[in-house]
């Protein structure tokens, strides 16, 4: 009964923390082993296991470890190796494992969220939204032996994300461990995945005329901007059609990949406001047809695509998806796939208080607010109510943990956790001239102040 109480004060006075447990929990279980079994290539499993590994990297990504040392430290016992196999099969954790362990976070909370009755986005009727895009890892800290002697710094590697955007999850992830690598080297991995009625949305960077034939041919639509290298043919005379919420718009055909391509539409957009690289138009090239959206539609449906640069600015701000102590490719790769899987597990978190207060709170929501509750209330929970003793606590079934995540929503505190935003930013006063390292009191400013406020 005393246990039972403790975990209610938590649920009362720290529900975040609660909910990311059962969530995490529902993620990182027995079921990884398979999921190593499946792709483990040349890892192996000796001493320690693959979810004891992914458990000890996850404190370091949201945060509840500052570092792979101490989550070493901290989950010593479970791994069971000395601290220098543990970085071993860090640093040499395969690919295809890693990207599977993103794809298996998908599965399982896409189920979460279903079991919730979370529905969908449906951004377009009769059609699965995906957006992709590339995403850089820094440069770390860490130097190399060989960049000792020189002001270079080493690029881990590159990475492609696949968005579920009817979901709001990461669905895929296509990793490269070539830092200086050509993103559309995984276009051809990329349409392996996609099916009949995807829609998938990229920017320009993936504008080329075999990916965007080879998802007509798969059934699948996309929408993207228009490359300056790739230019088609032209057909027809320009129509306008209208005013969009960014400029004016309008609409040709136009025919890529020579007589044996394809004809899709092309939109025009002459924008009211230059975009930060100073454009002030753009062209959007699509073969949804015009039955299913007009110029408008598509214009509009396009802006969508940056949702995904929201889910990397919140891997950065409120998670760890980077780790500068970490320079080696696969190690690098691993961790940023962790942090993919925490989004997906926070996808879960908001899913759960969509269906308790029936609105979207993730708008309102400060990401960072919500990692710091979370983190500094983590380590009491699991001090005060161990492994063992939790299992006891929480529902047996899926269906009554899916349902008990709800009711814990309900305790959530949008004032607490609503961000704060700003005014319009003010034009600067001109500053007058000064010379360079010249500085002034604050105390004798203030003061200087006062007197001209008595007087």
């Amino acid at each position: 009964m005393d246990d039972q109480r403790v975990l209610q004060r938590f649920i009362e006075k720290r529900p975040l923390a609660v909910m990311t447990r059962v969530i995490i929990g529902e993620v990182l279980d027995d079921n990884l082993e398979a999921v190593f079994d499946e792709c483990r290539g040349r890892n192996y499993t000796r001493d320690m296991l693959f979810s004891n590994l992914c458990v000890a990297l996850a404190d370091v990504v949201l945060e509840f470890s500052p570092s792979p040392n101490q989550a070493y430290i901290e989950h010593k016992a479970a791994l069971a190796v000395s601290k220098t196999a543990f970085y071993n099969k860090l640093k040499n954790v395969s690919l295809p494992l890693s990207r599977a362990l993103v794809q298996h976070s998908y599965r399982k909370c896409r189920r979460m969220l279903e079991q919730m009755e979370v529905p969908p986005w449906n951004y377009l009727k009769g059609y699965r939204t995906k957006i992709i895009d590339g995403n850089s890892i820094s440069a770390g800290e860490n130097r190399l032996k060989e960049l000792r002697a020189t002001w270079q710094k080493a690029l881990p590697a590159k990475s492609v994300v696949l968005l579920d955007a009817d979901r709001q999850l990461i669905q895929d992830i296509f990793l490269l461990e070539d830092g200086q690598a050509q993103e559309r080297t995984v276009l051809e991995d990329i349409l392996q995945t996609l099916e009949a009625k995807d829609l998938v949305f990229a920017d320009s960077a993936y504008c080329t005329i075999r990916f965007l034939c080879g998802i007509h041919r798969a059934s699948a639509c996309f929408i993207v901007r228009q490359h300056g290298t790739l230019q088609g043919e032209l057909l027809g005379k320009r129509k306008a059609c209208g005013r969009g919420d960014t400029g004016k718009l309008f609409e040709q055909a136009i025919r890529i990949g020579g007589e044996g391509g394809i004809t899709i539409r092309r939109i025009t957009i002459e924008l009211f406001e230059p975009t930060v690289d100073g454009d002030m138009v753009i062209h959007l090239l699509s073969n949804v047809p015009a039955s299913e959206a007009d110029a408008e539609g598509i214009a509009s449906l396009y802006r969508r695509r940056w949702e995904i640069e929201h889910k990397f600015y919140v891997a950065q701000v409120a998670l760890r998806c980077e780790v500068d102590a970490l320079n080696y490719p696969k190690s690098n790769l691993f961790v940023f796939c962790l942090a993919m899987l925490a989004l997906n597990c926070r996808q879960v978190l908001f899913g759960a208080l969509y269906q308790a207060f029936e609105e979207d709170l993730e708008e309102e929501a400060s990401h960072y607010s919500i990692s710091v509750e979370i983190t500094n209330s983590y380590d009491g929970l699991l001090t005060a109510i161990d492994e063992e003793l939790w299992h006891t606590l929480i529902p047996k079934t899926f269906a009554g943990r899916m349902s008990w995540l709800i009711n814990i929503a309900e305790n959530y505190n949008r004032t607490r956790h609503r961000k704060t935003v700003r005014g319009p930013k003010k034009k600067p006063p001109e500053k007058s001239k000064y010379r360079n390292g010249h500085h002034l009191s604050v105390k004798k400013i203030l003061d200087a102040r006062n007197a001209n406020q008595t007087c």
